[in-house]
């Protein structure tokens, strides 16, 4: 999809840079001069996969297919386990942790042990529309522990790198309109929910998209991380890049990321605040 695509991997090759790959793994390069240039250029390929079952995968990543995903990815692992192993790829799972896939995570970790994985990612779900809220793991927080457990007891036999999110440690969490519901119901008023005490201070995993990473659109907009609907920071049709990189909206977010009053979405991000419970009142709901 990216035009002269073969000449920006010589630029990379000429200079000596390497190439990160994000991937959902349904479409791969087949035989060719250009998939063997791609593989010389690689330093990280992270798949991402939710559900370990073809019920499971197809539901959630719905036009992809499970079977041609996991040929796909089969195909790959092994190619890249012929290459010399000083000039192989790193190769990461993303999965994302939702009512529907949690089940399915020791699985997913027996399957990338075959495959030669480097490190699994878990992470959970942000509801950014209405529609997913039955999906959040806050609403069903022992029956995630259980399965957090023991895929953290497979992980653990089979040697496999994981990074997963914390335990919750209060099961009973209902939500407000639930427990407004409930009081009317029995003819009294609902008293407002304690909202937890947001932690400050630097989280387990630092953000590192404020400092060191960046995402250009196509149109030239500078905006600052992946999370759904993150704002554009600037464009750099109108502002060279350090005035942008520098500018009061990238100082304003540094400033408060890792204070009780984080800006826009950083009030919900799964890095600073690895689980929903860990979020507060607004958990990873936008």
């Amino acid at each position: 999809m990216t035009p002269r695509m073969s000449q920006k991997l010589e630029d990379l090759e000429s200079y000596g840079g390497k190439l990160e790959m994000v991937t959902n793994g349904t479409l791969m390069m087949r035989e060719s001069r250009f998939r063997e240039q791609l593989l010389r250029c690689l330093e990280l390929v992270t798949f991402s996969m939710d559900g370990a079952t073809r019920a499971t995968y197809n539901s959630v990543r719905t036009g992809a297919d499970f079977d041609e995903v996991v040929h796909n990815i089969t195909r790959f692992s092994e190619r890249r386990l012929e290459l010399p192993a000083a000039s192989r790829p790193k190769l990461n799972f993303n999965y994302i942790l939702m009512r529907r896939t949690v089940a399915e995570a020791p699985r997913f970790v027996e399957m990338v042990h075959r495959w030669g994985g480097d490190q699994i990612v878990f992470n959970h779900l942000v509801t950014f529309h209405p529609s997913l809220k039955g999906e959040s793991l806050n609403y069903c927080r022992a029956y995630a522990n259980e399965w957090q457990d023991r895929t953290r007891e497979v992980a653990k036999a089979l040697g496999v790198t994981i990074s997963i999110p914390p335990n919750f440690t209060e099961l009973d969490s209902p939500a407000p309109a639930v427990a407004a519901a409930a009081a009317g119901a029995a003819g009294g008023e609902a008293k407002p929910a304690a909202k937890p005490a947001r932690p400050c201070g630097p989280p387990p995993i630092r953000c590192w998209f404020l400092w060191q990473r960046i995402y250009l659109t196509p149109f030239g907009d500078v905006v600052p991380c992946c999370l759904a609907a993150m704002p554009h920071f600037g464009s750099l049709k109108k502002d060279t890049f350090f005035d942008i990189w520098n500018g009061p909206t990238y100082q304003s977010y540094r400033q408060h990321v890792f204070t009780e009053r984080p800006l826009g979405k950083c009030r919900t991000c799964y890095l600073i605040y690895p689980n929903a419970e860990l979020a507060g009142a607004e958990g990873f709901e936008y």
